[in-house]
């Protein structure tokens, strides 16, 4: 290779550098000034962090009780150890708890949302390029899918199957996909005549590679927006099935387990409970504000409109 062809390959790279350091100090100055959008990335990060590694953040050991400092009050130090958000019923740590129960909110929230996704956006791809007997069959799984609450639907896996993180995160899987499946199917419907698909398949293109490689990645943003606001949705349900016992099991703690426990002593000891659902509170609002962003960047009516208001002005 020449020394020109060197220092051409090298500006460029040094050009596309540039743009991305460029492109990412736009992207956080807009997320400063917009305050609620910052505070979502602020919590939905630190939910992140205590997530991956709890027991570096975490005070106290969160499996640890003590009963001699059982329901201590927030910021009491009682048997040498500051309790910064005080004990439960067992003199478990608080703020060790919930630090350790972003762990599974995370887990169970990502994870519910990639499997849903998975099935929603396979039938949906299926339902909407083949049409006809495979639209129809998949069409009335979904209505079968919507016919059964979830509530009802956990109930009967935990019964068969029991509790668990993998029983949680298939429950509410089985319980979402449909949004996907419904939203995918009608966006394929609009596009599998587009010219390009045409294009690809008078050139030989097989059907997976139609669906997979060309109509999927036009309809990914709308899949990208559905699983943002999935997210703050399986969290939210999770905490539910944890506090109806149906969820991850004692002692792992969990958010929803947590605000159960506390129920006999909210007159007595109001931190056991009501701090975990701030926690659960704080988190989901973060997920649907930034949920409402991603749908608000990715929404191609605003994109148009952008264009159209630069192009004015230009």
């Amino acid at each position: 290779m020449s020394v020109r062809a060197l220092d051409v390959r090298y500006e460029t790279d040094g050009v596309r550098l540039g743009e991305t350091v460029s492109r990412g100090l736009r992207t956080g100055r807009s997320i400063l000034r917009r305050p609620r959008l910052a505070f979502s990335v602020l919590v939905v990060l630190l939910v992140i962090v205590c997530a991956a590694v709890p027991q570096v953040i975490a005070p106290n050991d969160p499996l640890k009780p003590d009963i001699g400092a059982r329901l201590s009050a927030p910021m009491v130090e009682k048997n040498g150890l500051q309790h910064v958000l005080g004990t439960d019923s067992l003199g478990r740590d608080i703020l060790s708890r919930i630090i350790f129960g972003a762990r599974i909110s995370a887990v169970v929230g990502a994870s519910a949302v990639a499997l849903a996704g998975a099935i929603g956006v396979s039938l949906g791809l299926l339902a909407g390029f083949y049409g006809g007997l495979v639209d129809a069959a998949i069409s009335r799984l979904a209505d079968i899918a919507l016919a059964l609450p979830y509530l009802v639907l956990a109930i009967g896996v935990v019964a068969v199957f029991g509790g668990g993180l993998p029983t949680v995160i298939a429950v509410l899987a089985l319980s979402t996909w449909v949004t996907y499946a419904r939203i995918v199917r009608g966006e394929v419907l609009a596009v599998r005549h587009s010219e390009f698909v045409e294009a690809a398949r008078s050139i030989g293109a097989r059907p997976a590679r139609l669906m997979f490689r060309h109509i999927l990645p036009n309809v990914s943003s709308s899949v990208i927006v559905v699983a943002s606001q999935q997210l703050a949705a399986m969290i939210l349900f999770e905490a539910a099935l944890s506090f109806l016992g149906l969820g991850v099991g004692p002692p792992a703690p969990s958010w929803g387990s947590m605000v159960a426990d506390g129920r006999l002593y909210l007159a007595s000891a109001w931190w056991v409970s009501t701090l975990p659902g701030c926690a659960i509170l704080v988190t989901v609002l973060a997920a649907n504000w930034l949920g409402d962003w991603v749908r608000d960047t990715l929404d191609p009516r605003r994109i148009t409109q952008l264009g159209e208001k630069t192009n004015a002005t230009a």
